[in-house]
C-alpha cells in the first residue's frame, strides 16, 4: 500500500478556465504514473518494544517515472469530482489495484499461488485560484485503504496458504495548476506532502515477543502530472 494514490501541482501554459470552473461543471482526474517520489519511515510500533530511532537513523525510497509510453496507472487511482460552488471543486478518490502469478516447482512438482489486491477511497477539496490568465489550486484530501495478500502452496496432497492484511490512512495537502489542452481537457503537474500511517496486521511484535501489528508511519514528497476532464453540467 505504499503507493501513493495522489499528487499536487506547478503550472505550464494556461488557457482561461472559467467555464470549467463553474457551479455545476463535474470533474475526472486519472492519474499518469509520470513524476518522483521520496517516502522517508519516521516511526514504527511493533518492533519489539524499541523505539524506532533507537535502530534506525533514517530509512528512505525514491522513485523517478518518465516513461511516456506506459500509461497503465491512469486507471489505479481516479478522483471523481464536482464544482458545488464557482472554483470549490469537491470530490472523492478510488483507488484499486490487483495482481497474481502461477509457478510450478520443478523439484517436487507442486505449485505456488500468490494473489494480492488494494483499495483505497477518501474525500478531497480543491478551490481554484485566478492569477492572471491561469488558475492555481490548492488541494486537501484524505484517504484510507486496505489491501490483501494470499500464498497458497501445494505439494502432493498438502496446502498450506497464507494471508497477510494490512490497512492504511493517508492526509495529502498539495499545490498545483491546469494546462487546458482543449476545452475539457487539461493536464495537471502537482506537488504534495504527504503523512501516511499503515498497519500490517500481525506482523510485529511486542516487548514480551507476543504477536502484535506492525504500525509504519512516513512522510512522503512527490511531484507528477495528472490528466483531468471537465464535463459541464
Amino acid at each position: 500500500m505504499k503507493k501513493l494514490f495522489t499528487m499536487m501541482c506547478a503550472g505550464l501554459l494556461t488557457v482561461s478556465l472559467s467555464a470549467q470552473m463553474e457551479q455545476g461543471t463535474f470533474a475526472i482526474n486519472l492519474n499518469s504514473g509520470l513524476g518522483f517520489q521520496s517516502t522517508t519511515i519516521t516511526d514504527m510500533e511493533g518492533i519489539g518494544g524499541v523505539s524506532y530511532s533507537d535502530i534506525y537513523d533514517k530509512q528512505s525510497t525514491s522513485t523517478l517515472n518518465l516513461d511516456l509510453t506506459n500509461f497503465s496507472a491512469l486507471l489505479s487511482s481516479v478522483s471523481f469530482g464536482y464544482f458545488v460552488s464557482d472554483n470549490l471543486l469537491a470530490g472523492i478518490a478510488v483507488g484499486y489495484g490487483s495482481f497474481g502469478d502461477n509457478t510450478e516447482l520443478a523439484n517436487n512438482g507442486g505449485t505456488t499461488k500468490n494473489s494480492a489486491s488494494s483499495f483505497s477511497i477518501g474525500p478531497g477539496i480543491r478551490y481554484y485560484i485566478e492569477v492572471g490568465d491561469m488558475y492555481l489550486f490548492p488541494q486537501l484530501y484524505y484517504t484510507i485503504g486496505s489491501s490483501n495478500v494470499i500464498s497458497e502452496t501445494s505439494s502432493g496432497n498438502t496446502t498450506t496458504t497464507t494471508e497477510f492484511k494490512s490497512s492504511s490512512g493517508l492526509l495529502g495537502i498539495g499545490f498545483g495548476s491546469s494546462f487546458m489542452l482543449g476545452d475539457y481537457i487539461a493536464l495537471e503537474p502537482m506537488i504534495a506532502y504527504l503523512l501516511l500511517s499503515e498497519t500490517d496486521k500481525d506482523m510485529g511484535v511486542d516487548s514480551n515477543g507476543n504477536t502484535t501489528d506492525l504500525v509504519t508511519k512516513s512522510n512522503i514528497f512527490s511531484f507528477g502530472i495528472n490528466v483531468s476532464l471537465f464535463l459541464e453540467n
